[in-house]
């Protein structure tokens, strides 16, 4: 299991941010946790981050259903800059959404490791730590 690991939440619902918080914090895995509301706040964060691959996120949970830039827009951004990171990002899809079309859709993009439908449990989110 990985342990230091930075983690990227992108989340617009307050419970949900706060839900999520409180399983990563039960975990105890030494995370760092970062925020943001929307497609477009992470895609910032993350070209804010990119002098250096240390500074990127380890893994980066991402809603679908969001304003400003949903997650489809986000992982369309993403996809066209995942080869320049210069390392490894663990997305996985982290969604309300249960719709076979959705999941269709997420396994075109071979960067997202997993669908995961909420909300994250501790055990899910051990499982997702472990796969690392």
């Amino acid at each position: 299991m990985m342990e230091n690991v930075s983690i990227l939440l992108v989340e617009d619902d307050p419970i949900t941010t706060f839900l999520t918080k409180k399983v990563i914090i039960a975990c105890k895995a030494g995370t760092e946790l970062v925020c943001k509301a929307n497609g477009q706040e992470a895609l910032d964060y993350i070209a804010g981050q990119n002098t250096g691959a240390l500074l990127l996120p380890d893994i980066i949970l991402l809603d679908l259903n969001m304003p400003v830039l949903d997650g489809w827009g986000f992982l369309d951004t993403f996809k066209k800059n995942v080869n320049i990171y210069g390392k490894n990002i663990a997305l996985y899809i982290c969604t309300s959404s249960t719709a076979p079309h959705d999941i269709m859709k997420a396994r075109e993009y071979h960067f997202v490791k997993d669908f995961i439908s909420k909300p994250l449990n501790t055990q899910k989110f051990l499982d997702l730590l472990k796969s690392l």
